[in-house]
């Protein structure tokens, strides 16, 4: 049996936000981490990304372990094909501005909506309650 950490794994990188035809494509040894992908990344993929700006997702997960490992998230038998890996590259100016607004609004928006709630459930109890006088 092969020793899988010498394997090299081959990632098809797809962005979203890029909507060019051709692929990036990245080889990997088995051993190595997420945040050495990570790394290559901000090395070799256009733009540069720094690894914080970075989300990677595999198989509908998110990376977000950087010390896993590939030959952890590749099966064994999968290691022949290329895989799709999706990156999401974040802006720095809008993390900020992102975390910022998040917590404001979630406290906010929660706050009225559960007023909101409350009394459109009162209504509607009103309003069950009137319509069973009337019968």
């Amino acid at each position: 049996m092969a020793d899988l950490d010498a394997t090299e794994v081959t990632f098809v990188i797809k962005n979203p936000s890029k909507h060019d035809s051709e692929s990036f494509r990245l080889s990997v040894p088995a051993g190595a981490s997420v945040a050495d992908i990570q790394d290559l990344i901000h090395k070799q993929y256009d733009g540069k990304p720094s690894p914080s700006t970075q989300t990677l997702i595999y198989a509908g997960k998110v990376l977000k372990d950087t010390s896993l490992l590939v030959k952890d998230l590749v099966k064994p038998m999968e290691c022949g094909a290329p895989h799709s890996l999706h990156l999401v590259v974040r802006t720095p100016s809008k993390l900020g501005a992102a975390q910022g607004y998040s917590s404001s609004s979630s406290s906010s928006s929660s706050s009225s909506s559960s007023s909101s709630s409350s009394s459109s459930s009162k209504a509607f109890c009103n309003r069950s309650s009137n319509a069973a006088q009337h019968v």
